[in-house]
Protein backbone atom coordinates (compact mmCIF):
# COMPACT_ATOMS: atom_id res chain seq x y z
CA UNK A 1 0.00 0.00 0.00
CA UNK A 2 3.01 2.54 0.83
CA UNK A 3 4.32 1.60 -2.83
CA UNK A 4 1.18 2.58 -4.62
CA UNK A 5 0.77 5.58 -2.17
CA UNK A 6 4.47 6.28 -3.35
CA UNK A 7 3.99 5.80 -7.15
CA UNK A 8 0.73 7.68 -7.25
CA UNK A 9 2.71 10.64 -6.08
CA UNK A 10 5.49 10.47 -7.73
CA UNK A 11 3.15 10.60 -10.51
CA UNK A 12 0.97 13.41 -9.72
CA UNK A 13 4.48 15.60 -9.14
CA UNK A 14 5.32 14.16 -12.14
CA UNK A 15 2.00 16.00 -13.77
CA UNK A 16 2.50 19.15 -12.35
CA UNK A 17 6.25 19.46 -13.19
CA UNK A 18 4.46 18.86 -17.25
CA UNK A 19 2.31 21.88 -16.50
CA UNK A 20 4.81 24.00 -15.16
CA UNK A 21 6.40 23.58 -18.24
CA UNK A 22 3.65 23.91 -20.74
CA UNK A 23 2.93 27.33 -19.03
CA UNK A 24 6.58 28.27 -19.24
CA UNK A 25 6.41 27.26 -22.60
CA UNK A 26 3.26 29.24 -23.53
CA UNK A 27 4.30 32.61 -21.83
CA UNK A 28 8.17 32.41 -23.59
CA UNK A 29 5.89 32.10 -27.07
CA UNK A 30 3.53 34.97 -26.34
CA UNK A 31 6.73 37.30 -25.31
CA UNK A 32 8.52 36.10 -28.51
CA UNK A 33 5.49 36.39 -30.69
CA UNK A 34 4.55 39.84 -29.40
CA UNK A 35 7.84 41.10 -30.10
CA UNK A 36 8.22 40.08 -33.49
CA UNK A 37 4.49 41.30 -34.32
CA UNK A 38 5.94 44.69 -33.19
CA UNK A 39 8.93 44.52 -35.03
CA UNK A 40 6.91 43.85 -38.21
CA UNK A 41 4.17 46.56 -37.13
CA UNK A 42 7.78 49.22 -36.63
CA UNK A 43 9.32 48.20 -39.63
CA UNK A 44 5.88 48.44 -42.06
CA UNK A 45 5.55 52.06 -40.21
CA UNK A 46 9.34 53.19 -41.22
CA UNK A 47 8.07 52.15 -44.71
CA UNK A 48 10.79 48.73 -44.67
CA UNK A 49 9.17 46.43 -46.41
CA UNK A 50 11.81 44.72 -48.39
CA UNK A 51 13.44 44.16 -44.87
CA UNK A 52 10.14 42.65 -43.62
CA UNK A 53 9.88 40.07 -46.56
CA UNK A 54 13.47 39.53 -46.54
CA UNK A 55 12.62 38.34 -42.89
CA UNK A 56 9.48 36.58 -43.37
CA UNK A 57 11.53 33.16 -43.91
CA UNK A 58 13.18 33.47 -40.57
CA UNK A 59 10.23 34.22 -38.79
CA UNK A 60 8.63 31.44 -40.48
CA UNK A 61 11.26 28.93 -39.21
CA UNK A 62 10.73 30.13 -35.78
CA UNK A 63 7.19 29.59 -35.77
CA UNK A 64 7.57 25.92 -37.11
CA UNK A 65 10.03 25.24 -34.22
CA UNK A 66 7.53 26.45 -31.94
CA UNK A 67 4.97 24.44 -33.52
CA UNK A 68 7.15 21.49 -33.84
CA UNK A 69 8.51 21.48 -30.01
CA UNK A 70 4.67 22.23 -29.06
CA UNK A 71 4.11 18.74 -30.72
CA UNK A 72 7.17 17.05 -28.34
CA UNK A 73 9.98 17.18 -31.46
CA UNK A 74 12.78 17.71 -28.88
CA UNK A 75 15.30 18.33 -31.47
CA UNK A 76 12.73 21.56 -32.33
CA UNK A 77 13.14 22.30 -28.75
CA UNK A 78 17.13 23.13 -29.28
CA UNK A 79 16.95 24.58 -32.90
CA UNK A 80 14.55 26.67 -31.45
CA UNK A 81 16.78 27.70 -28.33
CA UNK A 82 19.54 28.51 -30.74
CA UNK A 83 17.45 31.03 -32.80
CA UNK A 84 16.64 33.02 -29.69
CA UNK A 85 20.19 32.89 -28.87
CA UNK A 86 21.11 34.45 -32.06
CA UNK A 87 18.52 36.91 -31.88
CA UNK A 88 19.67 37.78 -28.31
CA UNK A 89 23.19 38.11 -29.20
CA UNK A 90 22.22 40.75 -32.22
CA UNK A 91 20.06 42.82 -29.68
CA UNK A 92 22.89 42.46 -27.42
CA UNK A 93 25.56 44.03 -29.76
CA UNK A 94 22.94 47.23 -30.37
CA UNK A 95 22.59 47.30 -26.69
CA UNK A 96 26.18 48.14 -27.03
CA UNK A 97 26.55 50.50 -29.48
CA UNK A 98 23.06 52.37 -29.36
CA UNK A 99 21.26 54.00 -26.16
CA UNK A 100 18.19 52.68 -26.99
CA UNK A 101 15.65 51.51 -24.58
CA UNK A 102 13.80 49.47 -26.82
CA UNK A 103 17.06 47.23 -27.81
CA UNK A 104 17.04 47.19 -23.87
CA UNK A 105 13.91 45.86 -23.96
CA UNK A 106 13.91 43.57 -26.65
CA UNK A 107 17.61 42.10 -25.43
CA UNK A 108 15.50 41.07 -21.89
CA UNK A 109 12.97 39.70 -23.94
CA UNK A 110 14.69 37.17 -25.60
CA UNK A 111 17.05 36.57 -22.76
CA UNK A 112 13.80 35.78 -20.59
CA UNK A 113 12.42 33.45 -23.39
CA UNK A 114 16.33 32.21 -23.63
CA UNK A 115 15.87 31.03 -19.47
CA UNK A 116 12.29 29.54 -19.81
CA UNK A 117 12.60 27.48 -23.12
CA UNK A 118 16.01 26.00 -21.12
CA UNK A 119 13.88 25.41 -18.48
CA UNK A 120 13.98 21.29 -17.17
CA UNK A 121 9.81 21.72 -16.25
CA UNK A 122 10.15 22.57 -20.36
CA UNK A 123 12.01 19.87 -21.34
CA UNK A 124 9.31 17.32 -18.96
CA UNK A 125 6.07 18.66 -20.87
CA UNK A 126 7.95 18.38 -24.13
CA UNK A 127 8.58 14.77 -23.85
CA UNK A 128 5.40 14.24 -22.72
CA UNK A 129 4.24 14.83 -25.92
CA UNK A 130 6.82 13.24 -27.27
CA UNK A 131 5.77 9.89 -25.40
CA UNK A 132 1.76 10.89 -26.06
CA UNK A 133 1.70 11.93 -29.59
CA UNK A 134 4.44 9.84 -31.16
CA UNK A 135 4.21 6.53 -28.86
CA UNK A 136 7.77 6.57 -27.89
CA UNK A 137 8.50 3.99 -25.44
CA UNK A 138 11.00 6.35 -23.65
CA UNK A 139 10.03 6.66 -20.17
CA UNK A 140 13.47 7.30 -17.74
CA UNK A 141 15.25 10.53 -17.62
CA UNK A 142 18.26 10.63 -20.01
CA UNK A 143 21.01 9.32 -17.76
CA UNK A 144 24.58 11.52 -17.74
CA UNK A 145 26.48 9.76 -20.34
CA UNK A 146 23.72 10.97 -22.43
CA UNK A 147 23.24 14.15 -21.48
CA UNK A 148 26.91 14.57 -21.59
CA UNK A 149 26.69 12.98 -25.65
CA UNK A 150 24.25 15.42 -25.91
CA UNK A 151 26.22 19.10 -25.23
CA UNK A 152 29.31 17.68 -26.54
CA UNK A 153 27.08 18.33 -30.10
CA UNK A 154 24.88 21.27 -28.48
CA UNK A 155 27.82 23.41 -27.68
CA UNK A 156 29.79 23.57 -30.87
CA UNK A 157 26.10 24.22 -32.37
CA UNK A 158 26.11 27.51 -30.21
CA UNK A 159 29.52 28.31 -30.84
CA UNK A 160 28.81 28.33 -34.17
CA UNK A 161 25.93 30.37 -33.70
CA UNK A 162 27.88 32.77 -31.64
CA UNK A 163 30.39 33.22 -34.04
CA UNK A 164 27.53 34.14 -36.88
CA UNK A 165 25.93 36.72 -35.45
CA UNK A 166 28.88 39.25 -34.77
CA UNK A 167 27.69 42.69 -36.77
CA UNK A 168 29.65 45.51 -38.52
CA UNK A 169 31.07 47.61 -35.64
CA UNK A 170 28.82 51.60 -35.90
CA UNK A 171 31.42 54.64 -36.19
CA UNK A 172 33.19 54.89 -32.70
CA UNK A 173 30.99 52.14 -31.16
CA UNK A 174 31.84 48.72 -29.39
CA UNK A 175 33.72 45.92 -31.04
CA UNK A 176 31.70 42.78 -29.79
CA UNK A 177 33.95 40.95 -32.00
CA UNK A 178 36.09 39.75 -29.28
CA UNK A 179 33.53 39.08 -26.55
CA UNK A 180 31.96 36.57 -28.97
CA UNK A 181 35.12 34.79 -29.91
CA UNK A 182 35.30 34.60 -26.25
CA UNK A 183 32.52 32.80 -25.96
CA UNK A 184 32.21 31.07 -28.90
CA UNK A 185 36.00 29.37 -27.04
CA UNK A 186 34.30 28.58 -24.30
CA UNK A 187 31.35 26.83 -25.84
CA UNK A 188 33.92 24.81 -27.76
CA UNK A 189 36.31 23.69 -24.62
CA UNK A 190 32.87 23.15 -22.31
CA UNK A 191 31.73 20.86 -25.27
CA UNK A 192 35.32 18.94 -25.43
CA UNK A 193 35.06 18.40 -21.61
CA UNK A 194 31.20 17.11 -21.78
CA UNK A 195 32.44 14.72 -24.90
CA UNK A 196 35.07 13.39 -22.47
CA UNK A 197 33.13 13.40 -19.85
CA UNK A 198 30.06 11.36 -22.12
CA UNK A 199 32.84 9.05 -23.77
CA UNK A 200 33.82 8.17 -20.22
CA UNK A 201 30.41 7.49 -19.03
CA UNK A 202 29.52 5.35 -21.86
CA UNK A 203 32.66 3.13 -21.74
CA UNK A 204 31.34 2.54 -18.18
CA UNK A 205 28.31 1.44 -19.08
CA UNK A 206 28.50 -0.01 -22.63
CA UNK A 207 26.64 2.36 -24.37
CA UNK A 208 27.63 2.02 -28.14
CA UNK A 209 25.56 4.62 -29.31
CA UNK A 210 26.05 7.37 -26.96
CA UNK A 211 29.74 6.64 -27.19
CA UNK A 212 29.55 7.22 -30.72
CA UNK A 213 27.85 10.36 -30.26
CA UNK A 214 30.08 11.76 -27.43
CA UNK A 215 33.30 10.68 -29.78
CA UNK A 216 31.78 12.94 -32.62
CA UNK A 217 30.71 15.66 -30.47
CA UNK A 218 34.53 15.84 -29.29
CA UNK A 219 35.98 15.87 -32.65
CA UNK A 220 33.29 18.37 -33.85
CA UNK A 221 34.54 20.76 -31.22
CA UNK A 222 38.31 19.81 -31.80
CA UNK A 223 37.92 20.78 -35.58
CA UNK A 224 35.88 24.33 -35.34
CA UNK A 225 38.65 25.23 -32.80
CA UNK A 226 41.23 24.23 -35.69
CA UNK A 227 39.45 26.19 -37.95
CA UNK A 228 38.91 29.26 -36.26
CA UNK A 229 43.16 29.45 -34.77
CA UNK A 230 43.58 28.92 -38.38
CA UNK A 231 41.53 31.51 -39.47
CA UNK A 232 42.55 34.11 -36.51
CA UNK A 233 46.74 33.43 -37.55
CA UNK A 234 45.81 34.44 -41.28
CA UNK A 235 43.27 37.09 -40.17
CA UNK A 236 46.20 40.08 -40.29
CA UNK A 237 47.55 38.75 -43.58
CA UNK A 238 44.13 38.86 -44.88
CA UNK A 239 43.60 42.61 -43.99
CA UNK A 240 47.11 43.47 -45.59
CA UNK A 241 45.94 41.87 -48.80
CA UNK A 242 42.57 43.79 -49.13
CA UNK A 243 44.39 46.97 -48.55
CA UNK A 244 46.64 46.36 -51.17
CA UNK A 245 43.65 45.20 -53.34
CA UNK A 246 41.88 48.51 -52.38
CA UNK A 247 44.93 50.23 -53.36
CA UNK A 248 45.42 48.86 -56.95
CA UNK A 249 41.81 49.41 -57.26
CA UNK A 250 41.88 53.26 -56.84
CA UNK A 251 44.84 53.41 -59.09
CA UNK A 252 42.81 54.81 -61.90
CA UNK A 253 41.14 57.69 -59.62
CA UNK A 254 44.70 59.43 -59.76
CA UNK A 255 44.36 61.08 -63.07
CA UNK A 256 40.88 62.31 -62.30
CA UNK A 257 39.92 65.63 -61.35
CA UNK A 258 38.73 66.19 -57.32
CA UNK A 259 35.10 67.81 -58.75
CA UNK A 260 34.87 64.90 -61.59
CA UNK A 261 35.82 62.06 -58.66
CA UNK A 262 33.24 63.88 -55.71
CA UNK A 263 30.71 63.82 -58.24
CA UNK A 264 31.33 59.93 -58.57
CA UNK A 265 30.94 59.63 -55.05
CA UNK A 266 28.36 62.00 -54.73
CA UNK A 267 26.45 59.82 -57.30
CA UNK A 268 27.15 56.52 -54.85
CA UNK A 269 25.90 58.21 -51.57
CA UNK A 270 22.80 58.86 -53.13
CA UNK A 271 22.26 55.36 -54.23
CA UNK A 272 22.54 53.88 -51.28
CA UNK A 273 20.63 56.64 -49.13
CA UNK A 274 18.09 55.52 -51.37
CA UNK A 275 18.14 52.03 -50.94
CA UNK A 276 18.17 53.07 -46.70
CA UNK A 277 15.28 55.17 -47.03
CA UNK A 278 13.33 53.02 -50.16
CA UNK A 279 13.48 56.27 -52.16
CA UNK A 280 14.46 57.17 -55.41
CA UNK A 281 18.09 58.64 -55.58
CA UNK A 282 17.11 61.62 -57.79
CA UNK A 283 15.12 62.62 -54.29
CA UNK A 284 17.78 63.83 -52.54
CA UNK A 285 19.37 67.63 -52.75
CA UNK A 286 23.34 67.04 -52.18
CA UNK A 287 23.67 70.36 -50.76
CA UNK A 288 20.91 69.80 -47.71
CA UNK A 289 21.85 68.61 -44.50
CA UNK A 290 20.45 64.52 -44.29
CA UNK A 291 18.41 65.01 -41.19
CA UNK A 292 16.15 67.29 -43.15
CA UNK A 293 15.67 64.84 -45.70
CA UNK A 294 14.15 62.01 -43.92
CA UNK A 295 17.32 60.29 -42.58
CA UNK A 296 17.55 59.70 -38.94
CA UNK A 297 20.99 59.13 -37.01
CA UNK A 298 20.95 55.46 -37.45
CA UNK A 299 20.40 55.62 -41.10
CA UNK A 300 23.19 57.71 -41.13
CA UNK A 301 25.60 56.12 -39.63
CA UNK A 302 24.36 52.74 -41.97
CA UNK A 303 24.78 55.28 -44.93
CA UNK A 304 28.76 56.03 -43.71
CA UNK A 305 29.56 52.73 -43.24
CA UNK A 306 28.16 51.37 -46.47
CA UNK A 307 30.11 54.19 -48.51
CA UNK A 308 33.24 53.01 -46.54
CA UNK A 309 32.53 49.90 -47.64
CA UNK A 310 32.09 50.67 -51.19
CA UNK A 311 35.18 52.76 -51.41
CA UNK A 312 37.55 51.13 -48.79
CA UNK A 313 38.34 54.13 -46.86
CA UNK A 314 37.71 55.44 -43.41
CA UNK A 315 36.24 58.80 -42.83
CA UNK A 316 37.99 60.73 -39.89
CA UNK A 317 34.88 61.76 -37.27
CA UNK A 318 36.15 65.44 -37.44
CA UNK A 319 35.02 65.68 -41.73
CA UNK A 320 31.29 64.31 -40.78
CA UNK A 321 30.54 65.43 -37.07
CA UNK A 322 29.22 69.17 -38.08
CA UNK A 323 26.50 70.45 -36.01
CA UNK A 324 23.21 72.36 -36.33
CA UNK A 325 21.99 74.64 -33.79
CA UNK A 326 19.51 72.58 -32.57
CA UNK A 327 22.18 69.74 -31.90
CA UNK A 328 21.04 67.51 -34.81
CA UNK A 329 23.75 66.47 -37.88
CA UNK A 330 24.37 68.73 -40.78
CA UNK A 331 25.78 66.50 -42.68
CA UNK A 332 25.01 66.41 -46.34
CA UNK A 333 25.92 64.32 -49.59
CA UNK A 334 28.65 66.85 -51.05
CA UNK A 335 30.40 67.33 -47.35
CA UNK A 336 30.34 63.27 -47.54
CA UNK A 337 31.54 63.34 -50.80
CA UNK A 338 34.48 65.76 -50.22
CA UNK A 339 35.83 63.75 -47.15
CA UNK A 340 35.28 59.56 -49.24
CA UNK A 341 37.04 61.57 -52.25
CA UNK A 342 40.05 63.05 -50.18
CA UNK A 343 40.66 59.77 -48.05
CA UNK A 344 40.57 57.84 -51.60
CA UNK A 345 43.38 60.32 -52.74
CA UNK A 346 45.15 60.13 -49.43
CA UNK A 347 44.98 56.49 -49.51
CA UNK A 348 46.55 55.91 -53.38
CA UNK A 349 49.31 58.27 -52.24
CA UNK A 350 50.67 56.70 -49.23
CA UNK A 351 49.76 53.34 -50.64
CA UNK A 352 52.59 51.09 -51.39
CA UNK A 353 51.99 49.11 -54.61
CA UNK A 354 53.77 48.36 -57.85
CA UNK A 355 53.42 50.40 -61.10
CA UNK A 356 51.98 48.97 -63.95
Amino acid sequence: MPMVESERYAAARMRSEEEQGQRWLVVAYLLVIALQVFAVIERLRMGSLNTVVWWLPFLALQLGMMCATWLGHRWARWILFLLLLREALLSLQLVLNFSNAGMVVTFSIYLVALYLVGLRDVGDFVRHEHRRHQMSAELEPASLAEKSAFWSLMLPAIAMVILLSGQPVPRGGYDSGPLLGLGAVVALVGGVIAGIAGMFAAGQRRLVGVLRAAVAGTCLCGLLGGMWMWAAAGFPEQLERARMLAAQKTKHYLPIQTTMLQIEVADRIRSELGRILNRAPDDFDTRKPLMAQGANDLQIVELVLAVERAFQVKVPDSRISAKTGEGASALTIDQLADAVAAQMKNKVATAAYAPD
